[in-house]
């Protein structure tokens, strides 16, 4: 900001006329054109060779060549010397024949002579000048400096490029012209001693001697220079060779570079104070002072925004009018300065308020004449902001990147001050309602040192209730607290508190402590968690002790009624399976039962009023011959049409109630006649039939028919699409499989309603009724496949009346003739009833023994003949995998089946590591278990 003010002061001071050129010198230039002087020296030599051929003058006229040698040297071409030279000497010589010359021979060849070798000395003499002249060119050219020759006249002399693009002249305007054509009226009378001066006296003046020097460029403004002033000898004779170097950007430099130093130096100021000054208002005080002053401005304020979030208030404040600070308010409103530079997302830069378009500024700004200025938000917390931060000057100020940087880094020192004053203040109040908190708590809060005795340094006071010692007791004697503790529990309970100490661990500890005087006992749970400093030392442990007595007395309740609910849960799980069969099958006796009444309804139909509907269709043919009426002809059509359409009606309705197909052909028929009748849904249906009949009693096939009619509407509603795939194939073990298949949307499984919804639980419940199983895959947006297995039993009389609870079909099963005897090991007795009974509906399956633990696994192993052992991973005393491992090595021959609440995969690694087959979660479903059970027996 500083530097471009003082250009444009520099531009306004330097709008003086610059110095006009003189005829004197004018007239110099003149006679330095190459043409003139080819011109002088051509007349000059025509002159001189008349006046030598026709007078006696002789060598006095032959000396007049060497001026016009003289003159010649000044042309730009190096060879001009030399081509005068040589012409004067031909003319000489000519002149030596053609002259009258009475006087004797001798003498006019040494005068000619003497004529010819001044000639030559000047020619020379002046091709050493030229030599000369062109070493000090290319040295003034070659320099990376500014490079100006004054003669001793004061005209300049010759210059380089670098003067050229300095000062905007080019070489010709400048050569010849007086030195004080690039010197403003200012500094000329420093450079009148050098120019008056004769160049014996002048001294090198070297660069940066600290005066202020300008030179003029064309256009008549002043450019900042250093200048150097050395004395040297050139063939015109002594001249002065100004160095001349440009100034502006070095200035420029220096004015951000002290501007700069000037904010980092504010900067750290503030910050030192921010980090000392505990009062805010003190702090915003002595910032807007400092900032007005580093910024060179008139005024500097601090907005706070109000909680309504409608005003701002003039917290601090610096040049404003008396009264205003502490008291002015400026609406949050985005046509003033303040209020669009809440909504912006960086610092608001005004040039001009006058002029601003943004907005129009608040009253505040105007009445004190400001036209240019700074703003940016102050930071807050919870991304609320705590206002903000302007400077304003009544001057037309252009702010530069820095001075922004400079107010943004002040605002953001100012909000963390305020945020450490606001988190101090929010500390403070939660010290203190954190010590109130902590003597209402029901729990015992205390810090104990590390050491073996762990001395306690704090302790509240409900332990006093607990313990019937007061707190200070704690303090003084560290024995006191271990002699609360229960004998039973003293010696565990500090060994645990020990060795948290030695691995500088947490701890949860529970044991019983005594009341000194009631000597009640009270059950508590200890917590402790240590505290390590930035050393990595361990210093404290800080901890909270619960009164679980109440906790304690309920598991113990709960103990002995989860030992009653194992009682009840197993009656009432033995009345559940008998309602689950007795729902199944009377799910399936219904849906047959239903199958049976709609093929009566059918038989009925067919036999009773499709007959009459044709019977009628005949007795109105029999009329139409006796020659009616055409009025009662076309009744008589008419009529036979709406009976054609009514028996076609009526033989649709029986096909849907009761297929024929199906009794008379068997089910696969069916299935394909099916597919037939679902394009009048919109479905096309493809089916792939590898089987050509099956045996089935007619009450199966009705179930398998419905339950496949039943997918494809499924499909032709939900699916939305127009295509389906019906395959019935036989799988091993004598199974039917029909898979009805679509690439439609698809469905979640996980959910209860979809089932519900679609008629999938029913479905599921008729197929287990036969024996059979059914398995379902789908998933959104790629389709379902409904795959049906039915086991083909030929003869079956009674399908859907089990005898007993029946399990889906196994694809791997073992013969009925090989028993399996089963170990089931786990600590709940719950799990191990509940495997029972699963276990128990497999006839090659029996349970033979049960254990609580692994050690009790190990023993049985050993008392009791085995093949297979279901074995839960954490238990107590042995765990499962431990017990595992030994168990395999005394008893190789023996298959280990592991068991778990969940699915953690070191687990399970470890356990297949110590020699189980498999391991399962315990919530798996019945066949899984079996399955495994059966490959586990396979394998040698």
């Amino acid at each position: 900001m500083e530097l471009k003010n003082q250009q444009n002061q520099t531009r306004v001071t330097s709008k003086s006329t610059p110095p006009t050129v003189s005829s004197q010198s004018r007239l110099s230039g003149l006679f330095q054109q190459p043409v003139v002087l080819f011109t002088l020296c051509t007349i000059m030599t025509l002159v001189i060779a008349s006046i030598d051929w026709l007078t006696e003058l002789g060598i006095s006229i032959g000396l007049f060549y060497a001026v016009v040698v003289f003159i010649a040297g000044r042309l730009p071409d190096p060879r001009a010397p030399l081509i005068a030279a040589g012409v004067g000497t031909t003319l000489v010589l000519v002149g030596l024949f053609l002259s009258p010359f009475a006087g004797e021979w001798w003498k006019a060849v040494v005068n000619r002579g003497f004529s010819i070798l001044t000639i030559w000395i000047t020619a020379k003499w002046i091709g050493q000048q030229a030599h000369e002249k062109q070493t000090l060119e290319s040295i003034v050219d070659g320099s990376p400096i500014g490079k100006l020759v004054v003669d001793q006249q004061g005209n300049i002399a010759l210059v380089n490029t670098q003067i050229e693009e300095l000062l905007g002249y080019s070489r010709d305007e400048l050569i010849g012209r007086p030195v004080e054509t690039v010197l403003p009226e200012p500094m000329r009378a420093l450079f009148s001693f050098d120019k008056k001066e004769r160049a014996d006296s002048l001294r090198t003046k070297p660069l940066g001697t600290g005066r202020n020097v300008y030179a003029w460029n064309k256009h008549g403004e002043e450019v900042p220079i250093d200048i150097r002033m050395t004395p040297i000898n050139t063939p015109s004779g002594k001249m002065v060779l100004a160095s001349i170097v440009d100034m502006s950007e070095r200035i420029k430099l220096e004015t951000i570079l002290a501007a700069r130093v000037r904010q980092e130096a504010a900067i750290a100021d503030f910050g030192q104070r921010a980090l000392i000054e505990r009062n805010i208002d003190a702090l915003m005080k002595g910032l807007v002072t400092l900032i007005t002053e580093t910024l060179q401005v008139e005024y500097c304020m601090i907005l706070e925004l109000q909680p309504n979030k409608q005003t701002f208030f003039l917290r601090a404040g610096m040049g404003w009018n008396e009264g205003l600070v502490g008291h002015a308010r400026v609406a949050v409103d985005a046509r003033t300065q303040a209020g669009f530079t809440l909504a912006s997302t960086g610092p608001v830069i005004v040039n001009d308020l006058r002029t601003d378009s943004r907005f129009d500024g608040p009253t505040l700004l105007h009445d004190h004449g400001v036209k240019s200025g700074i703003s940016c938000i102050i930071p807050g917390m919870r991304e609320r902001p705590f206002g903000v931060l302007g400077v304003h000057s009544t001057r037309s100020l252009v702010f530069s990147d820095d001075e922004v940087n400079f107010l943004q880094t002040i605002s953001t020192i100012l909000a963390n001050a305020i945020q450490r004053n606001q988190a101090e203040q929010t500390i403070q109040a939660s010290r203190k309602k954190y010590e109130s908190l902590i003597e209402h708590l029901p729990d015992v809060v205390y810090s104990a040192l590390s050491d073996q005795t762990a001395t306690t340094t704090f302790i509240s006071q409900r332990v006093k209730e607990w313990t019937g010692l007061d707190p200070s007791a704690f303090y003084d004697n560290p024995e006191n607290w271990s002699s609360t503790i229960h004998p039973d529990d003293r010696e565990r309970t500090l060994q645990t508190f020990r060795s948290a100490i030695a691995n500088r661990a947490e701890f949860i500890c529970e044991y019983r402590i005594l009341h000194e005087d009631s000597k009640r006992i009270r059950h508590v749970k200890d917590h402790g968690m240590p505290i390590i400093n930035e050393k990595n030392e361990l210093i404290r442990y800080d901890g909270i002790m619960r009164d679980i007595t109440e906790q304690k007395e309920v598991e113990q309740e709960l103990k002995r009624l989860t030992t009653n609910l194992e009682a009840d849960v197993e009656e009432r799980t033995l009345e559940v399976r008998r309602s689950h069969e007795n729902l199944r099958r009377l799910a399936a006796e219904l849906t047959v039962t239903e199958h049976r009444e709609r093929r009566r309804l059918a038989t009925e139909l067919h036999d009773y009023l499709a007959q009459l509907l044709v019977v009628s269709r005949i007795k109105l043919g029999q009329a139409t011959t006796l020659k009616p009426s055409p009025e009662v002809v076309e009744l008589l059509k008419s009529s036979d049409q709406m009976l054609d359409e009514s028996l076609m009606y009526t033989r649709s309705l029986i096909a849907e109630l009761s297929p024929q197909v199906l009794y008379q052909f068997g089910l696969p028929k069916a299935v394909r006649w099916l597919g037939e009748q679902m394009k009048k849904y919109g479905l096309t249906v493809e089916i792939h039939d590898t089987v050509e009949s099956v045996d089935f009693d007619d009450d199966v096939a009705i179930l398998l028919y419905q339950t496949v009619r039943e997918l494809l509407i499924n499909v032709a509603k939900h699916a939305e699409i127009k295509h389906a795939t019906v395959s019935l194939s036989k799988g091993p073990g004598d199974h039917l499989n029909i898979t009805v298949e679509d690439h439609g949307k698809g469905f979640k499984l996980n959910t209860i309603d979809n089932l519900k919804k679609f008629g999938l639980l029913s479905i599921r419940e008729r197929l287990e009724a036969l024996q059979g199983c059914f398995d379902l895959d789908s998933q959104p947006g790629k389709g379902t496949r409904a795959t049906l297995i039915v086991p083909l039993h030929k003869n079956q009389s009674k399908p859907l009346i089990p005898s007993d609870i029946r399990t889906p079909v196994q694809k791997n099963h073992l013969p009925s003739s090989e028993i399996v005897r089963i170990l089931l090991v786990d600590d709940m007795a719950m799990v191990r009833e509940g495997l029972r009974s699963l276990l128990q509906n497999y006839t090659n399956l029996k349970v033979v023994a049960e254990a609580e633990n692994g050690q009790e696994a190990i023993e049985l192993a050993r008392a009791v003949q085995l093949d297979v052992i279901v074995m839960d991973i954490n238990m107590p005393k042995v765990n499962g995998i431990d017990a595992t491992r030994h168990i395999l090595n005394e008893a190789p021959h023996l298959k280990v089946i592991g068991l778990s609440i969940n699915e953690d995969k070191e687990q399970r690694d470890l356990m297949l590591q110590a020699g189980a087959m498999e391991h399962l979660k315990k919530d798996c479903p019945a066949e899984e278990l079996y399955q495994a059970i059966c490959q586990a027996c396979q394998k040698k």
